[in-house]
């Protein structure tokens, strides 16, 4: 990209993507889980004095009202005097960069007709249920947690292939800390993850058609399944739906009703969340956090790493993409149950291979997944970029 001025980082609806802030309709419904989990990208241009504009789109609010709700966010969420807002693209210029989440699909749409670099951020996109073409519709880099520019599912859906392809890695919170010696730990292993379903969902149609699955993490499933019967393993693995009642689209009305107002004095995964991760991660040695079919691994792998524990995960290249390899930084196994067991029997009783491993990963994750590391690689990285020819 040639860069003849500093550009402006561009978001369509600020306000209302949970990837960077707490929202509006968070703040009001007084939701307290922090799923921002790129707020740390914001902090960063901020910092480096990159101005940040929130390019406001209404579809069926009063541009007044949605006005009042910006100002109500970025007070929240200390941004007051740090965000400007605009209303017509034409205030957009060619050098600037817009960044989108594939995840609020009209992000998407409406960055296809923006005449500046235009980047898909990739994250949380398994929902499809139709193909969409990043080239085709103008947009220049395509952005995951690992690099799937070679991925088929992605391929197929979304035709990464010639666009640049970006990678923003998994962070660790600064609470994920490693605070209990590794020799004082349960010389046993802890499955993490939330278990996730495809099945009956239009939107993960594609998902399912293409793999032939109702599961997005078929390991998971199986260490949820028989977590009854393992030895070496205490699972802590959570379905989705659970501790509530799901709603099907073929629910009849009263059904979906009623578990409406079963779920309203319910907890989803309440199991899951009641329980301190980070106190967890430290009392064991091991730990496997089971990866997705597509090719991306879950975010615990880095929390847990980040706590001195050893990560058993797949020998895959969405590991080797981000600088780690098995058997120096995390252990290997064959993607089996049994494979698995009889990794976890290898290092009970292997103990010093066990501890460097673990050390070498935790150092390793620490030095290059924190918020400081990755935001300036990643935005470094971004301005490094060619626009895509058409």
């Amino acid at each position: 990209m040639d860069i003849i001025e500093k550009p402006n980082f561009i978001f369509i609806n600020l306000q209302e993507t949970n990837f960077l802030v707490n929202t509006y309709s968070s703040i009001k419904s007084g939701w307290k889980v922090k799923t921002y989990k790129h707020r740390f990208l914001l902090e960063y241009l901020i910092k480096n004095d990159y101005k940040i504009c929130n390019y406001i789109i209404s579809t069926n609010k009063n541009i007044e009202i949605i006005k009042k709700e910006c100002e109500i966010v970025y007070e929240n969420n200390s941004l007051s005097g740090k965000i400007a807002n605009l209303y017509d693209d034409s205030e957009i210029k060619p050098n600037d960069i817009l960044i989108v989440y594939f995840h609020y699909r009209e992000q998407y749409l409406l960055g296809k007709n923006i005449n500046c670099f235009k980047i898909c951020m990739g994250n949380h996109f398994i929902k499809v249920s139709e193909k969409y073409d990043l080239y085709k519709d103008g947009y220049d880099a395509f952005v995951n947690e690992v690099d799937l520019s070679k991925n088929e599912f992605v391929n197929h859906f979304f035709n990464v292939s010639n666009v640049n392809n970006l990678i923003c890695p998994y962070i660790y919170a600064e609470r994920f800390v490693n605070k209990i010696p590794f020799q004082d730990r349960k010389n046993r292993a802890m499955a993490v993850g939330t278990l996730s379903t495809c099945a009956d969902i239009p939107e993960y149609s594609g998902y399912r058609d293409f793999y032939k699955t109702d599961w997005i993490q078929p390991m998971r499933y199986e260490i949820y399944k028989h977590k009854n019967k393992l030895k070496k393993i205490d699972s802590y693995i959570s379905y989705i739906y659970e501790g509530i009642l799901r709603i099907k689209p073929n629910d009849y009305r009263i059904i979906k009703i009623l578990k409406k107002i079963y779920n309203k004095f319910h907890k989803q995964q309440s199991k899951y969340t009641s329980f301190d991760m980070v106190d967890k991660f430290n009392e064991y040695k091991m730990f496997v956090c089971p990866e997705e079919l597509v090719g991306m691994p879950g975010i615990g792998f880095v929390e847990g790493m980040a706590c001195g524990t050893a990560y058993i995960g797949l020998d895959h290249d969405m590991y080797r993409c981000l600088g780690l390899h098995p058997g120096v930084h995390y252990i290997s196994y064959d993607g089996t149950l049994e494979g698995l067991e009889k990794t976890i029997t290898y290092y009970q009783h292997h103990q010093e291979e066990l501890e460097k491993i673990a050390k070498t990963g935790c150092d390793f994750v620490r030095e290059n997944f924190n918020e400081q590391a990755v935001a300036k690689k990643f935005i470094n990285n971004i301005l490094k970029l060619e626009k895509v020819k058409k």
